[in-house]
């Protein structure tokens, strides 16, 4: 006995229909469009974790600081007049060699020992406190943040506050500052990071 196939599924079942052009064309530009998507949402989610990476190691390189204040970590108390001696953290300013960036000192009179330089990476900023007559200073001075032997405050409370950012949106930032009893507090546009 003949099967009997009507017409129009013998047609499907025989044809060897493949892609057209169009569809091709189609199915490429999906692709395209949500690999941008992908790359687009990973770039912004690694330049913020490089943002908050950085905050919290300038801010565990200044609880170091005001650790070896109170502890007289490596200060020669031999030294005649080494209640001058200070730890501090300078802060060189972005577009000056080595900025934007910051060193962990120890000054003990003439003598002057760096404990390690960090450069802030592609895109993270810190707002620059050097103005003159209300527009930022073209000195390339570092910010010198320094700590009181024994208690750990900061020398200058009104030079203790920081706030760093990400330059492809300024609205992503921490303000990092010394409380007068020597304790680092920092907060992000997110919300309280900690302390």
């Amino acid at each position: 006995m003949k099967l009997k196939i009507f017409p129009s599924i013998k047609r499907w079942v025989t044809s060897e229909r493949g892609f057209t052009l169009v569809e091709f064309l189609i199915v490429i530009g999906l692709v395209i469009i949500l690999s941008t998507i992908v790359l687009i949402n990973l770039g912004g989610r690694n330049q913020s974790e490089k943002f908050h990476s950085s905050v919290l190691r300038l801010v565990g390189v200044m609880t170091e600081a005001i650790d070896n204040s109170k502890t007289l970590k490596d200060v020669d108390t031999e030294y005649s007049n080494f209640y001058n001696t200070v730890w501090s953290v300078d802060l060189t300013p972005s577009g000056c060699s080595g900025g934007p960036g910051y060193t962990l000192f120890i000054t003990q009179g003439p003598f002057i020992r760096s404990y390690g330089k960090y450069v802030l990476p592609d895109g993270v900023d810190y707002d620059r406190d050097f103005t003159f007559l209300g527009l930022p200073s073209p000195s390339c001075g570092p910010k010198k943040i320094e700590f009181e032997l024994y208690t750990g405050k900061p020398k200058d409370l009104a030079n203790a506050n920081l706030r760093i950012y990400l330059v492809s949106n300024p609205e992503v930032s921490s303000t990092i500052s010394i409380s007068p009893l020597g304790q680092v507090l920092f907060t992000s546009s997110e919300g309280s990071l900690g302390s």
